[in-house]
């Protein structure tokens, strides 16, 4: 099986991040984006992506940061950098870093024919490792990856939970502030709507729960075809033996909802009034 391609990008400049989130469509399977450096630490280690993308305010001390953390793990960073910024940038010897101007973002195809060329050079060593890693230790392979599927649905719950309170923060703000204030909020605001109202999330999650469930979202779309999706979610969740209190913060719904909602659905799938839904879900 082929590996999905990966990118995720590092962006704390509001100007840049929403062109460069427009102009990579298309270069990669999956394309997340975060804006601090601890973040993006994290989704690394969660998502291993071919590639990391890096644009921040403080060059060097984002740079310091990620390649601390890649080299143990070998993925190359592209550093978009400031005019004249490039001379001044230094990195550890083994890492992988490769500069370009971020002035040509905007650019048709700069970055993506840049990508490109990058992406091609790792996928033959991706390719190989990947093939041993898989004949040798698939059982470790399909254990880590539930974990880190499960680690980056929290993370995603967080995140998306931060930006909404930092919404109505601003929200708050806004009526006190001078007019210039005001529009920087607004781009603000703008920023978080692209990061929180963005439905690629959900078909990403697909995408990489399947890697580890094969075939079970279908198999049980097929046993229960009137289930929507909120209740797919919620027997993902299940499939991946998160609690009930994750799986309750997960949907944004309260303790007594999580149980009406359990209860609803044994009801669509039929099920005894004793019948455990995890052990049945985890039985599909």
């Amino acid at each position: 099986m082929t590996k999905d391609k990966i990118i995720v990008i590092g962006c704390d400049d509001t100007s840049v991040l929403p062109m460069l989130l427009n102009g990579l469509r298309g270069t990669a399977d999956h394309l997340y984006s975060v804006t601090r450096t601890s973040d993006l630490c994290g989704i690394i280690k969660s998502l291993r992506p071919q590639l990391v993308i890096s644009h921040f305010r403080n060059s060097q001390l984002a740079l310091n940061t990620i390649c601390a953390f890649v080299n143990r793990i070998k993925i190359p960073v592209l550093c978009l950098t400031r005019e004249l910024e490039d001379k001044s940038l230094s990195w550890n010897k083994k890492a992988i870093v490769f500069t370009y101007p971020v002035k040509y973002v905007s650019t048709k195809n700069y970055l993506q024919i840049r990508i490109g060329s990058i992406l091609r050079l790792i996928a033959a060593d991706q390719r190989r490792v990947g093939k041993s890693f898989l004949t040798d230790t698939p059982h470790y392979h399909t254990e880590n990856l539930s974990k880190n599927l499960a680690r980056y649905v929290m993370e995603l719950g967080h995140k998306e939970e931060t930006l909404i309170k930092t919404k109505k923060q601003i929200k708050e703000l806004y009526p006190v502030v001078d007019d210039s204030t005001k529009r920087k909020l607004i781009a603000v605001v703008n920023t978080i709507k692209v990061a929180t109202t963005d439905k690629k999330h959900w078909e990403d999650f697909k995408v990489y729960f399947e890697n580890v469930n094969p075939m079970f979202i279908r198999q049980l779309s097929e046993r229960h075809p009137a289930l929507t999706s909120k209740d797919v979610k919620y027997c993902c969740y299940l499939r991946m033996n998160m609690s009930n209190s994750d799986i309750r913060h997960l949907l944004g719904i309260n303790q007594e909802s999580v149980r009406m909602h359990k209860y609803r659905l044994k009801n669509k799938m039929a099920l005894l009034k004793d019948q455990d839904l995890r052990l049945y879900v985890n039985a599909i």
